[in-house]
C-alpha cells in the first residue's frame, strides 16, 4: 500500500474528517453493499478478509489522540485487532429487500468504536431470493470513495476462479514514522497559508504586483462563490442525526448516451438527473438555484487508500429542468467552472488550519459549510468488468455516501456496465424517502430518454 506506513501522521484532510463528527449529524460514513446471488463461503470470507488487513495498512491501524493541540492524530497498529469484531455475520428473517435496506439503514447508521480500526464488514445471509450481500462500511478517514474501490480490488477477484493465497505475516509499527515537535501541526498550516500566497503572487516584479491583487482577488472571489450561503431551492434546512437509504439502477451506457448529446459526459447526465429528481421532490416553485455539493477527485499516481479530494459546488438553476439537453450543458459548464476555481489551492491551508482548532470548533464550522448546501451528488467509476468473492459473481455493487450535513446523499458507483445509485436522506429533511427515490427515478428517465 503505497504511501501508508504502519505508524503514522493522518493527513490534515483525513483528520479533518475524522474531527467533524464532534456533532453526529456530521458523519462521514461511507458503505457499499455487494449482492450475491449463491451463498458465500465464511471460512474463505474471513480467510479474504484477514489477508486484505495484512496487505492494506490502513484495515488495521485505529486512530490514536496526541495530547498536543496542534499535533494530527496518528494511525497506529491496534495490537488488539481481531478478524471477527470487524467481519460478523447476520441472518435475516423474511430478508426481503425492505428489510435488508432497513439492516443497511441501522448499520450504517451506528457509530465506529473509535478504540478499533475504522472499518466494519456484514455477512448478510437468510435473503428471500437464497443469495446473500456483504455490507462494507469504514469511515470517510480511511478512504474516500474513489481510494475504497482500490482498496476493494484486494478483496475481491477480477475472475471466478479467484487463488487462494497465503497469509502475509501482520504489520509491525514502523520506527520511520517520527513524532513531531509540539508546533509542528501550526507550522504545517502556516506553511501551506504560505505556499498559496506564493501561488497567487509569483516573482515581486511592479507588474506583478498589480497581478498579485488581481490573483487575490480573484482568489477571494472564488472563494466567495464556494462558501457564501446562497437561498435554498425549496429544500427543508432542518437536519436530525438519522438517515433513510433506498437504492436502484439504470444501464451505465444510458447516461454515457445521454451526457454525449451535449458533448459532455457520465457525470454531466448524472448530476442533472439528480438535480431533476430533487426538484420534481421538493417542487417548491422557487426561483433560487439548487445547491449542489460535488467532490472533486485529485488522486494521482499509485496512492491508495486516504482522502484525494477537494469539495467543489456548482448552482442549478432548475427553471432549466424542462429541456434536459439544456440544463445537463449548463451542468457541464457549471463542473468546468468549479474545477477550475481558484479557491481550491486554499483547501490545503484550510483543512491545516481548522484540524489544529478543537474538534466542537470544526465541526461547527464544517456544519455551517453544510448549511449552504441542499445535495451531494457523488459519481465514484468503479469496476468496469464484474468482480468475484469467493467463487461468486458480485450482481450489485450499491453505494451509500455519507449526508455531512445536507439533505440528500445521491451517490453513483458503476459496476459491470451498470450503474448502482445509492440515496441515502435525511428524514428531517425529506419526511418521504421512498417517494424520493420515485421522483429521482423520473428524473434519471427524463434525462435518459430525452424527456421534455
Amino acid at each position: 500500500m503505497t504511501g501508508v506506513l504502519a505508524d503514522e501522521r493522518m493527513s490534515d484532510v483525513d483528520a479533518l474528517v475524522w474531527n467533524v463528527e464532534h456533532r453526529p449529524r456530521n458523519r462521514t460514513t461511507i458503505a457499499a453493499l455487494a449482492r450475491f446471488a449463491a451463498p458465500l463461503d465464511p471460512v474463505e470470507l474471513r480467510h479474504r478478509v484477514d489477508r486484505a488487513s495484512r496487505v492494506l495498512p490502513r484495515l488495521r491501524q485505529r486512530v490514536a489522540i496526541d495530547p498536543r493541540p496542534t499535533a494530527a492524530p496518528r494511525w497506529t497498529i491496534d495490537p488488539d485487532f481481531r478478524v471477527s469484531f470487524h467481519l460478523r455475520p447476520v441472518r435475516l428473517e423474511g430478508g426481503d429487500e425492505g428489510r435488508l435496506i432497513d439492516l443497511v439503514r441501522s448499520l450504517i447508521v451506528q457509530p465506529f468504536d473509535r478504540s478499533r480500526p475504522l472499518w466494519e464488514f456484514t455477512h448478510i445471509s437468510g435473503l428471500d431470493d437464497g443469495g446473500e450481500a456483504l455490507l462494507l462500511k469504514s469511515h470517510h478517514a480511511v478512504s474516500d470513495g474513489v481510494g475504497g474501490v482500490e482498496m476493494m480490488l484486494e478483496l475481491f477477484d477480477l475472475h471466478p476462479e479467484g487463488e487462494r493465497t497465503a497469509l502475509p505475516p501482520p504489520l509491525e509499527p514502523d520506527d520511520r514514522a517520527a513524532s513531531p515537535s509540539p508546533n509542528d501541526g501550526l507550522v504545517a498550516a502556516l506553511a501551506g497559508l504560505r505556499n498559496a500566497l506564493d501561488t497567487i503572487a509569483g516573482p515581486r516584479s511592479f507588474a506583478d504586483v498589480v497581478q498579485d491583487a488581481r490573483g487575490a482577488g480573484e482568489v477571494l472571489g472564488s472563494a466567495a462563490r464556494m462558501f457564501r450561503p446562497r437561498p435554498a431551492a425549496g429544500v427543508p434546512s432542518a437536519r436530525s442525526d438519522d438517515l433513510e437509504a433506498r437504492f436502484f439502477s439504470v444501464p451505465l451506457e444510458d447516461l454515457r448516451a445521454a451526457g454525449q448529446r451535449v458533448d459532455g459526459t457520465i457525470n454531466d447526465a448524472f448530476v442533472s438527473a439528480v438535480a431533476i429528481g430533487v426538484g420534481l421532490h421538493f417542487d417548491s416553485g422557487t426561483e433560487a438555484p439548487l445547491r449542489v455539493s460535488v467532490p472533486l477527485n485529485t488522486r494521482a499516481g499509485d496512492a491508495v487508500g486516504g482522502n484525494h479530494w477537494t469539495p467543489g459546488r456548482i448552482d442549478i438553476d432548475l427553471r432549466l429542468a424542462d429541456d434536459c439537453e439544456v440544463l445537463m450543458a449548463d451542468v457541464r459548464r457549471s463542473m468546468r467552472r468549479t474545477r477550475s476555481e481558484p479557491a481550491h489551492m486554499l483547501m490545503g491551508p484550510i483543512a491545516s488550519g481548522l484540524r489544529c482548532l478543537p474538534p466542537a470548533i470544526t465541526s461547527a464550522a464544517f456544519a455551517s459549510f453544510s448549511a449552504a448546501l441542499d445535495v451531494a451528488a457523488s459519481n465514484v467509476p468503479g469496476s468496469p468488468v464484474r468482480l468475484h468473492l469467493c467463487g461468486r459473481p458480485v450482481e450489485a455493487m450499491i453505494p451509500f455516501g455519507p449526508l455531512s450535513g445536507c439533505a440528500v446523499n445521491v451517490t453513483l458507483l458503476s459496476h459491470a456496465g451498470t450503474a448502482h445509485i445509492g440515496v441515502v436522506s435525511d428524514p428531517a429533511a425529506v419526511s418521504d424517502a421512498d417517494r424520493l427515490l420515485h421522483d429521482l427515478r423520473r428524473g434519471f428517465d427524463r434525462v435518459v430518454e430525452r424527456g421534455r
